[in-house]
């Protein structure tokens, strides 16, 4: 049945064109995919990942069900074990992965969280080469992430943080009861917007 199942995922991919994004992290995968959804579907017929299917299930069932004229497909990657990102990676074959956070999850089958690091720099194995990485540079794991993406080739690196040398950083952040009004500068580009 997994073979079935990941046979179907893997046909979907090979027939749409769509730009895909991988999303993995110790925690904010789901908000971070929905949050992605909700900007890219605005913009074009787009397929997430429903609920936390991230798993040996959840991401060739995602898969399967994106439809071939989508513009966008956006897929949670979890783990709890060494080697599974590797292996949804490669069937997901993103253009754009990004790793929202190193922290002590799953941390029962690792010895330490640069062990977990390098778990979930195993989506840089099925990165398009000439793809994007996109990490936190706040994380103390972001020399280990970026070192590992460069090893596997990819040199398109953008960074995101609370440091002057983020590629993308908030600049300010005023709250109220409406909600916040943010300003960053992402790539350069410096951008106004509110979150509710």
């Amino acid at each position: 049945t997994l073979t079935a199942l990941q046979n179907l995922g893997m046909y979907a991919r090979r027939r749409t064109s769509a730009k895909i994004i991988a999303v993995t992290g110790s925690v904010g995968k789901t908000g971070t995919k929905d949050a992605l959804f909700h900007i890219l579907s605005s913009q074009g017929q787009t397929t997430a990942s429903e609920a936390s299917y991230n798993n040996h299930f959840g991401v060739p069932l995602s898969l399967a069900r994106m439809n071939a004229d989508d513009k966008f497909g956006i897929f949670e990657i979890g783990m709890s074990q060494k080697g599974e990102i590797a292996q949804l990676s490669k069937l997901v074959q993103p253009h754009i992965a990004i790793i929202t956070t190193i922290e002590a999850a799953h941390i029962e089958f690792f010895k330490n969280l640069k062990e977990i690091a390098d778990a979930k720099a195993e989506i840089f194995r099925g990165l398009d080469k000439k793809g994007t990485a996109i990490l936190n540079i706040d994380n103390p794991h972001f020399v280990q992430l970026q070192d590992t993406a460069r090893k596997e080739q990819i040199k398109n690196i953008i960074s995101f943080g609370s440091k002057k040398t983020a590629n993308a950083k908030i600049i300010s952040s005023t709250e109220s009861t409406e909600g916040s009004d943010n300003e960053a500068i992402i790539c350069g580009q410096r951008i106004r917007y509110g979150l509710n």
